[in-house]
C-alpha cells in the first residue's frame, strides 16, 4: 500500500495554519473559514466522490486522490478542534 509523500501532508498542514493563523478577529476567521471550504473542502470532497464513478487509473491519479483524503481528513480535524476550543470559551 502506497502512503502520500510526507512533502503533502506538510504542505497541507501548512496551508491549514496558516490560513487560521492569519486570522485574529471574527470577519477575518470568517473569510478564512469561506477560504478554506473553497480552496480545500470542497475539492477535495469533489474529487473523493468522483472517485466512485471514475476510479483513478494510474498511479498520479491514486497519489492525486490520497491528498484529497488527506487534505479533507485534515480539515475535518480542525474543524472538530475548533469546535472544541469554542466550547471551551462559552
Amino acid at each position: 500500500m502506497h502512503h502520500p509523500p510526507t512533502a503533502i501532508i506538510a504542505i497541507v498542514v501548512a496551508m491549514l495554519t496558516a490560513g487560521t493563523a492569519a486570522s485574529q478577529n471574527v470577519n477575518q476567521a470568517a473569510q478564512t473559514v469561506k477560504d478554506v471550504m473553497q480552496t480545500m473542502t470542497i475539492p477535495a470532497s469533489d474529487a473523493i466522490c468522483s472517485a466512485a464513478s471514475e476510479p483513478p487509473k494510474d498511479e498520479p491519479q491514486w497519489v492525486a486522490l490520497r491528498a484529497s483524503a488527506v487534505a479533507r481528513a485534515l480539515v475535518t480535524e480542525a474543524e472538530a478542534t475548533l469546535k472544541a476550543i469554542d466550547t471551551l470559551g462559552t
